[in-house]
């Protein structure tokens, strides 16, 4: 048993206590079961299953990718209903999303099927019909125009996976809880096989061999099933597409210049060490903190420099996010803005930070400077200006949040 799940660890690059501890969820939640080729899986169907039935579906249904599926002995490509070539796959599935009387997902990774099937996907959507997608959180600059030609686009929803949460499954199904029609995709390199994805290799089309089968109705219920389930807890665990990005500084300089005591302020942007600044106020909302944590993740997974300037896309805005506002004065560095990622830079160990410095401003602070020592994590923002500033002095009070409604 032991070098099974080894095998599954490895495929999916996903710790084996984590896989093992899926099974056992599986074991003991309520559930009905489903049959993939000889195998019988656990289709949970209460909501604290919800984790667990991906975990075991990864497991038992995806390993890595569906042609590692036929090296555990099971069979999701056969000859009936296969296509197999890229070009065939493109047209099978331009006819078969056009087919789609009320919605499509999909399983995709970067995208970039999209610009084969482009216009049909705008077709879609602008007649009514819901397209949601789940994909990964593009890294590459083509990736992310991938994303971005549909993340405002009324009709099209986008949803990244989760930390080890893909499937390693491509494809997609029309009118899940109806017609039940599904065209899975698979592709492989010509000489890493399935492993090209694992360090990164891309290239011209002609580097690869495609797959694509067409799952129907009634006769394929134990592959349908399942990966309608298996979508709708990914979709219900997975974050909305955003898209975070470098940004030049001299917009945010300008904004900056807005605020009445910066106007004729000396602006720059410097690295600094952390023990030189000091905090203007002292509470830290918790989960404000949790949210600085997974940016800082997200930014060193994109390679973006912790904290330069950056931008982040949603579907409703796009906020341009600067580094941490310092005033200087008589020498003294005081954090005005941007105390959470200074303190995370602190707790993970960082020396130095990147920040926007101010000299010269036209009136002193609203309170004054406390020690790191003093500053805390609260669970709740329940507390009051006068309390989180030290002396404080409203007559002085920075309009920040008016620079920050500007760079939206």
């Amino acid at each position: 048993m032991s070098s099974f799940w080894e095998a599954i660890a490895t495929k999916l690059n996903t710790p084996v206590i984590i896989l093992a501890l899926g099974a056992i969820l599986l074991i003991l939640s309520s559930s009905s079961d489903a049959k993939i080729g000889h195998i019988s899986i656990q289709i949970l169907t209460n909501t604290t299953s919800r984790l667990a039935l991906t975990i075991s579906a990864f497991a038992l249904l995806s390993i890595g990718s569906l042609g590692a599926l036929k090296s555990f002995g099971i069979t999701i490509f056969s000859p009936r209903n296969t296509v197999n070539s890229r070009r065939k796959v493109i047209s099978k599935s331009i006819q078969l999303m056009n087919s789609a009387k009320q919605n499509i997902i999909c399983f995709t990774g970067d995208l970039s099927w999209t610009n084969d099937c482009h216009e049909t996907l705008i077709n879609i959507a602008n007649s009514g019909r819901s397209i949601r997608i789940l994909c990964k959180d593009p890294i590459a600059e083509q990736a992310k125009q991938n994303v971005h030609k549909y993340l405002h686009q009324p009709g099209i929803s986008i949803r990244y996976y989760t930390y080890v949460l893909d499937p390693d499954l491509r494809g997609f199904m029309i009118d899940p809880q109806s017609t039940k029609h599904a065209f899975l995709i698979e592709k492989k390199h010509r000489i890493k096989g399935y492993d090209y994805q694992r360090d990164g290799t891309t290239g011209n089309t002609k580097n690869y061999r495609y797959w694509g089968q067409e799952y129907r109705g009634e006769a394929d219920l134990s592959i349908i099933v399942p990966i309608s389930k298996l979508f709708a807890a990914l979709w219900e665990l997975s974050p909305k597409a955003t898209l975070i990005r470098d940004e030049e500084w001299e917009r945010t300089e300008n904004m900056l210049r807005k605020i009445e005591q910066y106007a004729k302020a000396k602006i720059k942007v410097k690295t600094v060490n952390l023990s030189d600044l000091k905090p203007l106020y002292r509470f830290i909302p918790e989960k404000r903190y949790e949210n600085i944590q997974k940016l800082a993740r997200r930014l060193e997974k994109h390679n973006i420099p912790l904290w330069k300037t950056f931008s982040i896309e949603t579907p409703d805005y796009k906020k341009v996010i600067p580094p941490p506002i310092v005033e200087k004065n008589h020498g003294n560095l005081t954090i005005v803005d941007g105390l959470i990622r200074a303190y995370y830079s602190r707790q993970v160990g960082k020396m130095e930070i990147t920040v926007c410095i101010l000299e010269d401003v036209s009136e002193p602070l609203p309170g004054q400077p406390w020690n790191w020592s003093e500053v805390r994590l609260v669970r709740e923002h329940s507390y009051t200006r006068e309390e989180n500033f030290q002396n404080y002095n409203p007559n002085y009070w920075r309009d920040i949040s008016s620079f920050e409604d500007e760079l939206i």
